[in-house]
């Protein structure tokens, strides 16, 4: 069994009501901070980055935000805003080592807001498929790409890495929370004994990449030295390979329903030549592997 990394629990007080916020490993003697901004409505699953990064001299921080698991007052995204800077401001003042921000989808929000109005609380920052507008959590993440290079443009030392993700599968993976890939869904139906339901043809393509391979594409930019020489970054994190839906729903087995096709996208691939080079990254689970590996364990 993996051994896993120590956490540990400090709070301070914002705005008179205690905030949250824990710490994987040593972080008195780390060299770098990275602060954990995690997305609505808090779900975050860091065990396995905290763990590769327990050997890099690196500490990860994940902050409750106001409202949220074990912090206190109703949660408010200006809250969580201020939560951010001001628990950044005392891991910069306390431990004087450079502090990244790893933000991931509405966490990359409450990033991207706070340098607008601060552009200096963080030495570095991650998005992982911020979001971009919050009316709608699942629009372009295009307009992103663009609000960091404005900061770029006005603050040229500040290093900007984004990580696109594409369908991320894995172990523990719930079907009845929000926008749902596929493989939960059938995996749920497949163990209930309900036909699996394919919308339209089921020929519409997907690039499915295993949630440990994220992990690694994560710590591959927190901790690759090639980054310092670059203001900029954005990586595509997938396996490079197109998947088709139906071909998904075969490899559960069973009864198959088509059911009335949807306006979508059509096919989905993602090109990993970038970040294959650049931080010497790539996949290694197969999902259709990975189906029949779960359906017989």
């Amino acid at each position: 069994m993996m051994e896993t990394i120590k956490k540990t629990e400090l709070s301070l007080y914002i705005d008179g009501s205690k905030i949250i916020f824990e710490y994987y490993g040593d972080i008195n003697n780390a060299k770098k901070i990275v602060l954990f901004c995690h997305g609505f409505p808090g779900s975050s699953r860091l065990i396995l980055l905290g763990n590769n990064l327990k050997n890099s001299a690196i500490s990860l921080v994940e902050i409750n935000y106001r409202g949220d698991k074990k912090s206190e007052v109703k949660f408010s995204f200006l809250g969580a805003i201020k939560d951010i800077r001001t628990v950044a401001s005392y891991l910069k003042e306390k431990y004087k080592v450079p502090l990244h921000a790893l933000g991931y989808s509405m966490g990359g929000f409450y990033v991207t807001n706070l340098i607008n109005k601060e552009p200096c609380v963080f030495d570095q920052i991650i998005l992982l498929n911020p979001v971009v507008d919050t009316m709608s959590l699942f629009s372009s993440k295009l307009l992103m790409d663009h609000i960091a290079h404005r900061h770029i443009d006005e603050n040229p030392e500040m290093i900007i890495v984004g990580l696109r993700f594409f369908n991320v599968f894995g172990e523990g993976q719930p079907s009845d929370v929000g926008y749902v890939s596929a493989i939960p869904i059938f995996k749920a139906q497949y163990d209930s004994y309900q036909p699996i339901t394919v919308t339209g043809d089921g020929l519409q393509t997907r690039d499915f990449v295993y949630v440990v391979d994220v992990v690694e594409a994560c710590f591959a930019a927190i901790t690759q030295p090639r980054l310092a020489s670059l203001n900029m970054q954005i990586f595509n994190v997938g396996s490079g390979e197109e998947t088709q839906i139906l071909d998904i729903a075969e490899a559960f087995g069973g009864e198959i329903l088509h059911i009335e096709p949807r306006e979508e996208q059509k096919r989905a691939l993602a090109d990993i030549s970038l970040i294959s080079e650049t931080l010497d990254w790539s996949p290694t689970v197969n999902v259709l592997k990975w189906i029949k590996e779960q359906k017989n364990a």
